[in-house]
């Protein structure tokens, strides 16, 4: 499965070449991109009520942790499991997938700028641009995908497994 998607969205030697290159500049800023991304979210009556305060803290560190360990690129069963995982969370909290994308993309652009900002004028911008999207799309595929299943699960089958609606 995971192999299947790796290819699919490209990640290859070259992706995880340009992913080396600019994940310590991620990494570093990793605190500042949390820190805006939930004032962002807290902004909106709606979103803020799916965050309540007293976990705030708690997120922001599972926030760091989950991008640190999609930048390592170390793309085998264990991260499918645990980017599945992620996506059962966000289920489970009743977490709408608009809301789980639109922080995803508040998240991508902001480092997209600081990228841009970083290798301005070089020829590797849009190499490592690239590499970013492929590897942010590969966790939103297989967060959506633990939405998907967990929700179709809950419906009712017919006999051969077909989904009755």
């Amino acid at each position: 499965m995971l192999a299947a998607r790796l290819r699919l969205l490209g990640i290859d030697d070259t992706t995880l070449s340009n992913m080396r290159q600019i994940r310590p500049l991620l990494l570093r800023e990793l605190e500042p991109i949390v820190e805006e991304l939930y004032r962002h979210l807290l902004s909106f009556p709606e979103v803020a009520r799916l965050l309540p305060e007293k976990d705030i803290r708690a997120l922001k560190v599972k926030q760091k942790a989950h991008w640190a360990a999609l930048f390592a690129c170390e793309f085998d069963d264990r991260f499918a499991t645990y980017a599945m995982r992620v996506g059962q969370a966000h289920f489970d909290r009743k977490i709408p997938p608009y809301v789980y994308l639109a922080a995803y993309t508040y998240v991508q652009c902001l480092i997209v700028a600081r990228i841009s900002k970083a290798v301005n004028g070089r020829d590797d911008l849009a190499g490592a641009l690239s590499s970013l999207s492929r590897v942010i799309t590969l966790d939103i595929d297989l967060a959506l995908s633990a939405y998907t299943r967990a929700y179709w699960s809950d419906k009712p089958h017919d006999e051969s497994g077909r989904i009755l609606v």
